[in-house]
């Protein structure tokens, strides 16, 4: 068992190690895309950027970062259909410049594995169900939470849409669903989805 244990810390580790190695690439594609965003009035990728970032960041130990993200997302949002004002935009790049900051900054907490589950919670009648459903529009993002799930003993399925992740459940029931909030389909979709499913 202690063996078990350093080696999922050992990859917990690893994994942290490339969220901070890529954060640089991550920043600066959202400055990239805020450029964009600028030149046609397209926010959507700058918004999956930001949306990813929050979605990850805290789960790395960056939990500033994270919020921070969340609330850039939040003005980029502002900026949907091409209404923003210029204290918005001017916002947006202090964000930018905020969040640099905060990643130069490194980690607030390492991750603790006593913190975290060993293995999969048995049910009622004692069988062990492993499979998580994972709800996610951000496929990369779905990705991250799948292989973490998958070291600690959950055997993880994907799904981009609503509709899919009906189906997945009419298939076969998971012990645990993990479900974005926003979805494209529409704010607060993934919190509806999982209370009808309920």
């Amino acid at each position: 068992m202690a063996e078990q244990k350093i080696d999922l810390a050992a990859k917990l580790h690893a994994l942290q190690e490339r969220f901070i190695l890529e954060l640089p690439e991550r920043l600066a594609e959202i400055e990239r895309q805020w450029q964009v965003a600028q030149a046609c009035a397209n926010v959507a990728e700058l918004h999956r950027c930001a949306h990813s970032l929050a979605g990850t960041a805290g789960t790395f130990g960056f939990h500033r970062l994270g919020a921070h993200a969340r609330a850039l997302e939040l003005l980029i949002t502002r900026c949907q259909g091409g209404g923003a004002c210029a204290q918005t935009i001017a916002e947006i790049e202090q964000s930018i410049v905020v969040l640099q900051a905060l990643a130069a900054h490194g980690p607030e907490q390492r991750i603790v594995l006593e913190t975290l589950p060993q293995t999969p919670v048995a049910s009622k009648d004692g069988r062990i169900n492993s499979l998580v459903y994972i709800l996610e529009d951000d496929a990369l993002l779905a990705a991250e939470m799948a292989n973490q799930l998958q070291y600690f003993g959950y055997r993880a399925e994907m799904f981009h849409s609503a509709e899919a992740l009906k189906l997945g459940v009419a298939r076969k029931v998971p012990s645990a669903i993990v479900a974005d909030i926003q979805l494209p389909d529409r704010e607060g979709a993934g919190m509806s989805i999982t209370t009808e499913l309920r």
